[in-house]
């Protein structure tokens, strides 16, 4: 079982939550590839930080929707956009081992 470190799957749900306005718990899920129990710890603490609102449908109970609050959208500051980019976790270093090896394999030729 795969389980993100929760600063990282937090950060996650604020991020999806700020591309769509406001979402079904159940897609949220999905969405995230995540057991239910663990969505609601992590809704829970978001919750708590004043991050993220819930709101139970009154037409049908089971369904809640969750969106981003006001303090969930500062959260997710506009210089923090470079972690949108997934090779910021490597090195530098890293990122030009990774270049060149998709380089050559991209060039097809084995001769570099």
């Amino acid at each position: 079982m795969h389980h993100p470190h929760a600063g990282a799957s937090q950060e996650l749900v604020l991020r999806i939550l700020d591309r769509n306005s406001e979402m079904d718990q159940r897609i949220l899920r999905q969405e995230l590839r995540i057991q239910p129990g663990s969505l609601s710890e992590l809704l829970g603490k978001l919750e708590q930080k004043g991050l993220i609102e819930r709101e139970r449908i009154e037409a049908d109970r089971r369904r809640v929707t969750v969106r981003l609050t006001e303090s969930g959208r500062a959260a997710l500051s506009p210089g923090e956009a470079a972690a949108d980019d997934p090779f910021a976790v490597l090195t530098d270093e890293e990122q030009s081992v990774l270049r060149s090896l998709l380089e050559k394999l991209l060039s097809g030729s084995p001769n570099e």
